[in-house]
């Protein structure tokens, strides 16, 4: 385990340095923006303020958190969160609250002509999303555990630790102002590199874990290059030297990465963190380091699906599982499950598949991507691997990334897989016979939930929505060419012969 001192940095120049000082500028919002913004947020929290107290809803407070209430939101791109605090014995209230608070917080919203549309998520409890063209508002319950005497405080819910968050990273910056637009830079580059959130869906870095990161480095160039020559296992601390821990709990297990909440010293921030977004943020972090460019730090566009020959489209079959509504991380929990298994029965069988990628297109509906890389007589099949975190890695990276007639190099884990070909088998007959036999296995509580299972053959039997859907096109381009947008962006624009 690789514990990291903030002094120990590999030594930076004028490049990066140039770069990031574009890229804090491109992503600081104007005061234009910030005006806007945090009068928008005002206007939400007296909505819902009015609403319950309209609704005689026993909450205790209503609080804004999230990048909005620290400053480390970017440019052009925000959301608003507010969190409707209850005292503990009010927290069973929660699911009948939301569908009242979903109706009229838009009808208030409405009077200040904000027009939303709402709906009902949920995650472990329900919550009300409120959304248009150019807003996202999340508004949740939870138990105000300030509210709790210390000697008696727990967490009920995983929501509850939100505002302690907040306060805590806001009272970073109010020590250190420059974090702000540190936090912004970095939170772009995990955007930009496909690896930021904590969702299921994701394994990324969470919004919390990406600050309390930059606030122990000290700065987004600092994250970068303690990033860049991290290991399986490293674990970083903030905090007096002795709140700190040794050795991470017994109960984290073996996991990637691990960071005590300075909050709450029993959590792993990083719990959520999977082998293979670690072994991306390494990567990119080294590139950033040997390449330094703008594009780390702006969105990337998607190849269009007109950027893929039809010989290679006609290798994708597409399973499409319809469902009720069910909770994100719960539907998506079972998505993965269901795909790593797939995943090893057709590999057990003799199919060589490159990948299978779960994708969410509806709130209801659901494709998991499969992908062979075969024509009628051979098919992609795994040549060799290697770790992303020996002294060569980087090195055998940037070889077989410049090679046009190689695949990949696909991240899996902690280490790096190349390709090459033999011959093939069937496979929609199987997938089909799969589905017959009811091949995937569903936890009670989805079960009830799944509407239909079917495999589709073509991609010209999707919708021409899924087709253009950036979501879609982003996994099908690291599916069919074995590397990440910002992996192609990086062979565009770098001299990497």
């Amino acid at each position: 385990m690789t514990r990291f001192n903030s002094d120990d940095l590999v030594s930076t120049n004028t490049k990066q340095l140039e770069v990031i000082a574009k890229a804090r500028k491109l992503l600081t919002p104007t005061s234009e923006e910030a005006q806007e913004a945090n009068a928008l947020a005002r206007l939400v929290l007296d909505c819902v303020t009015v609403c319950c107290e309209k609704l005689e809803i026993p909450y205790s407070r209503v609080v804004l958190v999230g990048s909005l209430a620290k400053g480390t939101w970017l440019s052009g791109d925000y959301d608003i969160d507010v969190f409707i605090l209850f005292p503990p014995e009010e927290k069973n209230c929660f699911p009948s609250l939301v569908k009242n608070l979903g109706k009229c917080i838009p009808s208030e919203l409405s009077k200040h002509r904000v027009k939303v549309e709402s709906l009902r998520k949920h995650s472990t409890h329900p919550y009300v999303y409120l959304f248009n063209d150019r807003l996202s508002i999340d508004i949740v319950p939870a138990v105000d555990v300030q509210s709790i005497p210390s000697e008696k405080r727990e967490i009920l819910t995983p929501v509850d630790r939100t505002p302690l968050h907040t306060e805590y990273v806001a009272r970073m910056i109010e020590e250190n102002p420059d974090l702000r637009n540190e936090i912004r830079v970095f939170k772009r580059f995990l955007k930009t590199i496909g690896s930021y959130g904590s969702e299921v869906k994701t394994q990324g870095f969470s919004g919390y874990l990406t600050e309390l990161l930059v606030i122990y480095s000290g700065s987004a160039i600092a994250t970068i290059r303690n990033l860049a020559k991290i290991t399986p296992g490293s674990m970083f601390q903030l905090g007096k030297k002795e709140e700190r821990l040794n050795k991470p709990l017994e109960k984290w297990g073996d996991a990637p990465l691990y960071f005590p909440d300075p909050t709450d010293r029993s959590r792993n921030v990083a719990s959520v963190v999977s082998p293979s977004t670690l072994s991306n943020i390494k990567l990119a972090c080294e590139a950033f380091l040997h390449f330094p460019s703008l594009f780390f730090f702006k969105p990337l566009e998607p190849l269009p699906i007109s950027a893929y020959s039809q010989d290679t489209l006609t290798f994708l079959k597409f399973i499409h599982i319809e469902t009720g509504l069910l909770p994100e991380d719960r539907i998506w929990s079972q998505l993965l499950k269901n795909s790593r298994r797939l995943m090893e029965y057709l590999n057990d069988e003799g199919f060589p598949i490159i990948g299978l990628k779960p994708i969410e297109i509806s709130a209801k509906q659901f494709l998991l991507l499969v992908f062979s890389l075969s024509d009628t007589n051979s098919a992609l099949v795994l040549e060799k691997t290697f770790s992303a975190y020996s002294k060569e890695s980087f090195t055998k990276f940037i070889g077989i990334l410049r090679s046009p007639t190689r695949y990949g190099p696909r991240i899996k884990d902690y280490v790096l897989e190349s390709w090459t070909r033999k011959p093939r088998k069937d496979l929609p007959t199987v997938l089909n016979r799969l589905i017959r036999e009811n091949f995937f296995s569903w936890s009670k509580s989805v079960a009830p939930q799944i509407k239909e299972i079917r495999l589709i053959n073509s991609y010209k039997q999707l919708p021409s929505t899924v087709l253009s859907s950036s979501d879609f096109l982003y996994e099908l381009e690291e599916l069919v060419t074995g590397i990440k947008p910002w992996m192609r962006k990086l062979r565009e624009n770098a001299p990497l012969e």
